[in-house]
């Protein structure tokens, strides 16, 4: 029995913490007090549990005209780093790009998958404005609060509500221009294979030198790259395609939805609203989140 127990203990020391992803209305209902978070925090306490943050949960708490609510929700996030580590995932653009440079270095090198958690803030955006960033001492964010009060200040916050407002038309216009087309609504796997090509930067630095990537070698690379590996790019693209079989029911909410899927795509445990569950579906996304109505549950079975 007591060596039974050792092996247990030495297994449970080896298992990697789950990451988790949770949706704006999940931080809401813990910062509300509507779902008992006391398991949660135990298990972040415990090292069993890692919770993801990116610049889009920050974005949408500064969206939040009710100030009130929005300190609240800040405060909690902030309360449980307190408990235990956070990751930080980039933004989806920046993680996309990575997944095409990662794609194009395994055509001469070995595999590497994309880096795409960090333990700061800062690292995640080590070349954005400095407003966003607010570091003190030595490259520590301040607190979250902070942060979503100089957000509206900043380019990318200006960036965010104008592609919020733009979404809904764009999506109309893109599903009018491929029926004029003639092109389906769902894209095509040569299609999606052109997109990724175009995100691989003019010069890839490989192992055996600096090598410079022009067209010919960019359809190359777009007539065998492995989308499999590019599970951001995908969701993304599951996601404008679910939205394209139903372009009228594009609306501003969206554009945080579709900059969440990074964390959907990379975390071992994620939440996401009815809405963008059935739109990847549509969009046949193969790592569908758990809907909100199920995080209680879920946070309830951690104890």
């Amino acid at each position: 029995m007591e060596t039974d127990l050792r092996e247990t203990n030495r297994v449970r020391g080896l298992m990697k913490p789950l990451t988790l992803y949770a949706d704006m209305a999940n931080w809401i209902d813990l910062a509300e007090e509507r779902v008992d978070s006391g398991p949660l925090e135990n298990a972040i306490a415990g090292g069993r549990v890692v919770p993801v943050l990116s610049l889009v949960h920050l974005l949408e708490l500064a969206a939040n005209a009710n100030t009130a609510g929005r300190d609240r929700v800040a405060d909690y996030m902030e309360s449980l780093r307190a408990v235990g580590p956070f990751k930080w995932i980039q933004h989806y653009r920046e993680v996309i790009r990575r997944e095409a440079t990662a794609c194009f270095k395994a055509f001469g090198d070995r595999w590497e998958s994309p880096v795409v958690f960090f333990d700061s803030f800062h690292e995640t955006l080590p070349d954005a404005d400095p407003q966003i960033i607010m570091t003190v001492g030595e490259g520590m964010p301040r607190r979250i609060s902070e942060m979503v009060d100089v957000l509206p200040r900043s380019e990318a916050f200006r960036k965010y509500l104008d592609d919020c407002r733009d979404y809904p038309q764009f999506r109309r216009r893109i599903v009018s221009i491929r029926r004029a087309r003639k092109a389906e609504k769902r894209f095509t796997d040569t299609e999606k294979r052109s997109w990724l090509a175009e995100l691989v930067p003019g010069h890839v630095n490989m192992t055996f030198g600096l090598v410079p990537v022009g067209d010919d070698l960019r359809k190359k690379f777009a007539e065998s790259v492995d989308l499999s590996r590019c599970p951001a790019f995908r969701a993304s693209w599951a996601f404008h395609e679910g939205a394209n079989l139903d372009p009228k029911g594009a609306r501003k909410g969206d554009i945080p939805d579709l900059w969440h899927l990074t964390g959907v795509a990379y975390s071992d445990v994620a939440f996401a609203d009815k809405r963008t569950v059935e739109v990847l579906r549509k969009g046949a996304y193969d790592k569908l989140p758990q809907r909100n109505s199920e995080f209680s549950g879920w946070v309830r079975s951690l104890a």
